[in-house]
């Protein structure tokens, strides 16, 4: 790894802080609409840190139905406030203005974005939302209005792994099991069919294979 890539990681890894770590008593009996309330207007890091992994966690538990009805919520209570988005775009058409550019701007973002940023920030935010975005786009095929919550999402993804993001380590026979696995199971290109045959390519001399991580995503390889 390189000083830069390290620098890198070291960033990600102090921003990902546990909220477990900061309210290890830290209770709610909120319902999720509570909960997203206080996701979005908390002001505070550590309590924002500690809602939105007590908000993570109720997501992750819910069944296929609570999880629609939670993903119609954010569909349609979350969305653009329309109003502001509009009286915004109409201000920096009559005065282009680096305020008003600032201000138009800013309403472009959805309520929910600003959830999804949030619930990024807690201990394995990232890999957390990919899972629950898997779900997502199993709800979507029988739920279209859905798909703008995916939009967000995706949009976020983008931005979260840019390759410039992305930090490489190198892969060998003695890399953690958990991440061998894992690159049998993923690999698409040069499909691997066992763990013997694995270890023939990762074992000659004269071979050196590599996997991009992200950052908060370490025993996730996303390009081997």
């Amino acid at each position: 790894m390189s000083l830069f890539e390290g620098i890198f990681s070291k960033l990600f890894e102090n921003k990902y802080i546990s909220p477990k770590n900061i309210f290890s008593e830290f209770k709610t009996k909120d319902s999720i609409t509570g909960l997203l309330d206080k996701v979005i207007n908390c002001k505070g890091e550590a309590s924002a840190l500690a809602y939105s992994e007590t908000l993570m966690i109720k997501i992750e538990n819910l069944n296929d139905k609570e999880l629609l009805d939670f993903f119609l919520i954010l569909s349609k209570d979350y969305d653009f406030d329309n109003q502001e988005l509009l009286q915004s775009v109409s201000n920096y058409a009559n005065n282009n203005s680096n305020q008003n550019y600032t201000s138009m701007t800013s309403k472009f973002n959805s309520k929910r974005m600003e959830i999804f940023k949030n619930l990024n920030s807690i201990e394995r935010g990232t890999i957390r939302l990919v899972n629950i975005r898997e779900r997502l786009l199993n709800l979507i095929k029988e739920n279209i209005e859905l798909k703008k919550v995916d939009i967000d999402l995706s949009n976020l993804f983008k931005n979260w792994f840019n390759r410039g993001f992305l930090v490489t380590h190198p892969i060998t026979w003695d890399t953690s099991a958990k991440i061998l696995e894992k690159i049998i199971k993923y690999e698409a290109v040069h499909e691997i069919s066992s763990w013997l045959d694995l270890r023939n390519r990762l074992k000659p001399e004269d071979r050196r294979c590599y996997s991009f991580f992200h950052p908060t995503m370490e025993d996730e390889p996303l390009i081997f």
